[in-house]
């Protein structure tokens, strides 16, 4: 007892001294890189992208970018893992970059204009003081979807501590003076802002929506793209053609919480299923949060009528690309029913654990039946008969105030974006 005694208060003072030395050694690199940002040569031709920590080509940097490609031409560097530098466009003007590289470094010290949908000193870089070394520079974040639930410091249990309070105000000042966040209404500039305050200001906000939601909108009623993707997604997921197409997109849960699966389902569960997919000719498509993928690993691939998109797959997938051919959506709690809701398309909310959820993991926003996208159900047997209803009479049932999450949703995303980053629109502070 002695021994822990002692041993406890050394590797408090240990973890003290370390932390201040990583602190202290952080300091001559930050002022290094602020040096280099100030007096490097920065490009006004030259575009940096990237997002979801480095390693996925998807969501609002992949359709950004394929803006950027089809209306300017402007040259774009995407940082990244390795690994998604296949699925890049195989355009001269795209110059796939290792993230954490010293390519990497060279072009955020020499690009005017950069575009990430998380946070610069995730998406970009592995140096956490990189981005309070930036000048010269205008950076817009889009984030990566559109928030209903609490995040940051605001999810249950992470009450901010009076350093963190500290260094959120000393964080407005100083930190990301450059970084402006797209959103979609002025209630997602208040739910990111107050979760991250160190990084985002209700203040430095951008109303432009968001560029994968102009995906959606603009191809609303492009049958020949829909039968085109529709066709793409049946033969990666070998699935007979003809199919009407549910898509089961469930929210992140912390580990406190148990994510209800399809492909877990007891016997009285699947035979109830089987019998609304085989009266409508429909199928079910399964894809989780790849946090969900880390704590409730999937272990089937197809069973049936249910298709669940593994781990490995999902590199492979574009969610929005799944929701324009969608015929129904299931969520709970996820942003997905956000983006299905500018279709005007039939969503169930399963809403299983609300209570729970809401009180007690991430924490809810909003109340669901303000703001959903259609009916809300507790229960499997009521999910089931809701989407035998909505696969019969294919009606969206937006709650009061869905529309207000959509406020700044137009189509025009990317054109504002990009006019923003160009210096043509001015913001104030």
């Amino acid at each position: 007892m002695a021994v822990v005694s002692v041993r406890l208060p050394l590797m408090r003072t240990f973890s003290a001294i370390y932390k201040l030395c990583k602190r202290c050694f952080n300091v001559p690199i930050m002022l290094t890189l602020l040096l280099l940002s100030y007096v490097s040569p920065r490009s006004s031709r030259k575009i940096v992208i990237g997002g979801w920590f480095g390693g996925l080509y998807a969501d609002n940097p992949k359709f950004f970018l394929s803006y950027i490609l089809a209306n300017t031409s402007f040259n774009v560097i995407w940082i990244g893992e390795q690994k998604i530098s296949k699925f890049l466009p195989k355009n001269p003007r795209v110059t796939f970059v290792q993230k954490g590289s010293a390519s990497a470094l060279f072009h955020l010290l020499t690009a005017k204009m950069m575009f990430c949908c998380h946070m610069t000193q995730w998406d970009f870089t592995n140096l956490p003081v990189f981005p309070r070394a930036l000048c010269r520079v205008r950076i817009a974040n889009a984030w990566h979807g559109i928030p209903i639930k609490h995040m940051g410091q605001n999810i249950p249990g992470a009450e901010q501590t009076l350093k963190q309070a500290f260094l959120s105000r000393i964080g407005k000042v100083i930190n990301k003076r450059n970084e402006y966040l797209s959103v979609s209404s002025d209630d997602m500039a208040h739910i990111i802002s107050s979760g991250w305050p160190k990084s985002f200001s209700e203040q430095r906000v951008l109303k432009f929506g968001t560029p994968r939601n102009d995906f959606l909108l603009m191809n609303k009623k492009n049958i020949e793209l829909q039968n085109s993707l529709r066709k793409k997604y049946m033969q990666l997921l070998k699935i007979p053609e003809g199919k009407k197409i549910i898509l089961y997109l469930p929210t992140w849960r912390t580990t406190k919480g148990v994510v209800r699966t399809f492909y877990a389902m007891t016997r009285e569960e699947k035979f109830a299923l089987n019998n609304v997919l085989d009266k409508h000719n429909a199928v079910l498509i399964e894809k989780h949060h790849y946090m969900t993928y880390v704590n409730n690993m999937p272990t089937v691939a197809s069973d049936g009528n249910l298709h669940v998109i593994l781990p490995d797959d999902v590199i492979n997938i574009d969610i929005q690309e799944l929701l324009l051919v969608a015929d129904v959506l299931i969520s709970d709690y996820s942003g997905a029913f956000i983006d299905l809701g500018l279709l005007e398309r039939p969503i169930i909310h399963y809403a299983y654990d609300y209570v729970f959820y809401k009180e007690q993991d991430t924490g809810l926003a909003y109340k669901l039946e303000d703001v959903a996208g259609g009916v809300i159900v507790y229960d499997h047997m009521s999910l089931m008969s809701a989407l035998d209803d909505a696969l019969e009479n294919p009606v969206f049932k937006p709650g009061p105030r869905y529309h207000d999450l959509v406020k700044y949703e137009t189509g025009s995303s990317c054109a504002n974006i990009l006019k923003f980053l160009k210096g043509d629109v001015q913001v104030d502070v």
